[in-house]
């Protein structure tokens, strides 16, 4: 595994760089969101979309161009809340399965991706 490219080198403190909008979060330059029903996605403020993730389970990797939060502007936290070990975004959830993964999971009862 890698060392690099992590945040663990950061001070935990205020949230900087963490903003907020309809159906999406952002942290720094990314941004985790529903992009509509059936998608949700991980894009980046230059226009990539790094990863989507489809209601039915289907992972669309990128770099693509579509399926982007980009288009919206940055505001108060609608359209998503926080329960035990989970971030609800629209329809789609993302948090702690059972202490040894995390996944992404959609209200229609798909898991749509599995990390551990």
């Amino acid at each position: 595994p890698r060392t690099d490219y992590n945040a663990w080198g950061r001070s935990i403190g205020p949230a900087e760089g963490i903003s907020f909008g309809y159906q999406f979060i952002q942290i720094g330059k990314f941004r985790l969101g529903q992009v509509n029903d059936n998608h949700f996605s991980i894009s980046h403020k230059d226009g990539q979309v790094v990863q989507i993730f489809r209601n039915d389970g289907t992972l669309n990797p990128g770099p693509r161009t579509d399926h982007s939060t980009y288009d919206r502007p940055g505001g108060a936290a609608t359209g998503i809340a926080f329960g035990d070990r989970f971030i609800q975004i629209g329809k789609f959830r993302i948090g702690d399965a059972d202490g040894w993964h995390a996944t992404v999971t959609h209200s229609g009862g798909q898991t749509i991706q599995i990390y551990r």
